[in-house]
């Protein structure tokens, strides 16, 4: 028996749709699950998180720990930095822009968020802060380069998607 050349035709579509279609779901799962590593590292707990989002705590813990697939790939209870070479194409860990980002340690940054950063930390407040903000200890953030938390009277940098201590900004 002979393959229809037609429904063959449109089987080759259909996987071709299939594997764009799987190789556009990464680049998402790796956002949502940068997006929940913001939210945690700028303070909100796992349970207030999946309360917010409908998920349970167990879960939005999986994720905060996750390397955006859903594999676990730090120590139960340390945080995880942000995956950085996932996608072809560079975001920067706090503001999400992809133009001119270079890493720091193991995280990108913007070039744009360099700048403001330096001066927020520098204690010198710009007019247009680009959204970035500066976070202390009793707010809980978290690296998103190295993970560690602030030592008494150190603050980090935040942006609307993660933090980042003065060190890793500056490597």
């Amino acid at each position: 028996m002979a393959l229809d050349s037609e429904l063959l035709a449109k089987a080759r579509a259909a996987a071709e749709a299939l594997h764009r279609g799987e190789a556009g779901i990464e680049p998402l799962r790796v956002d949502y699950s940068n997006r929940l590593r913001a939210l945690h590292a700028g303070g909100a707990s796992l349970r207030e998180i999946g309360a917010a989002l409908g998920l349970s705590h167990q879960r939005v813990h999986q994720l905060v720990q996750s390397d955006g697939a859903g594999l676990a790939t730090a120590p139960y209870g340390r945080p995880r930095p942000l995956p950085v070479a996932t996608t072809a194409v560079r975001a920067c860990c706090l503001c999400g822009a992809t133009g001119e980002v270079r890493m720091t340690r193991s995280a990108p940054v913007c070039a744009a968020c360099a700048r403001v950063g330096r001066a927020l930390l520098g204690g010198r407040g710009e007019g247009d802060d680009g959204g970035l903000r500066l976070l202390r200890r009793h707010q809980r953030p978290h690296c998103s380069a190295c993970g560690r938390l602030p030592e008494a009277g150190e603050a980090f940098l935040a942006g609307p998607l993660g933090a980042i201590c003065p060190e890793c900004l500056d490597r």
